[in-house]
């Protein structure tokens, strides 16, 4: 028996997809979501509230059964695909090493999340959690999100979030190289002028 607000919560993120046709509630027919728990509630000012949720599992939504004042709708289990021996280790490995990088190029970097990552790996049917544990910490836009959440392979989900690790990677080292090139500049200018 699955509450309104557990729903709710499942519809809110799954809505959140659709995009400039959030409107168009029959659209959500057919869709992967995202059943999750409020873990945190923090007030963020006179009229915010910060919500922090967990994802649980993944549903397909079915028939809509309520359509106003919200969209209710039945789910089902999304069944994920078995990944096969082999197929998901480079992507993993590949993850894992720009996480690493990214945690020395970036302070606010996760440090503990290749480790983390790296120990869901060493068990196939932990793929999807590895997955979606980088997919919480990668920078995505929304519908890049939506585009992972829709994808029921984690083989291929991985192979996404390591292509976006990697690129991530390459711009916080453009960054640097940047900012080093900056600092000596600056330091140059600095003893010229004395």
């Amino acid at each position: 028996q699955r509450t309104r607000a557990a729903i709710a919560v499942m519809l809110v993120l799954v809505a959140v997809g659709l995009g400039p046709n959030a409107e168009d509630v029959d659209r959500l027919v057919g869709r992967i979501g995202v059943v999750a728990r409020v873990r945190e509630r923090t007030a963020a000012g006179a009229a915010t509230l910060q919500v922090t949720l967990e994802g649980v599992t993944r549903v397909q939504i079915g028939a809509l059964t309520q359509r106003v004042p919200y969209p209710v709708a039945l789910a089902n289990p999304a069944a994920e695909v078995e990944v096969a021996a082999g197929t998901a280790d480079a992507a993993l490995e590949r993850i894992i090493r720009a996480a690493e990088t990214l945690a020395e190029l970036d302070a606010k970097f996760p440090a503990e999340l290749a480790g983390l990552i790296g120990r869901h790996a060493t068990n196939r049917s932990n793929f999807s959690r590895a997955a979606d544990l980088a997919a919480s910490h990668a920078n995505m836009r929304v519908s890049e999100r939506d585009e992972l959440i829709q994808c029921l392979d984690p083989a291929e989900r991985l192979d996404r979030l390591a292509a976006r690790y990697e690129k991530d990677v390459a711009r916080a080292q453009v960054l640097e190289e940047v900012e080093r090139r900056t600092t000596v500049s600056v330091e140059q200018h600095h003893r010229e002028f004395f």
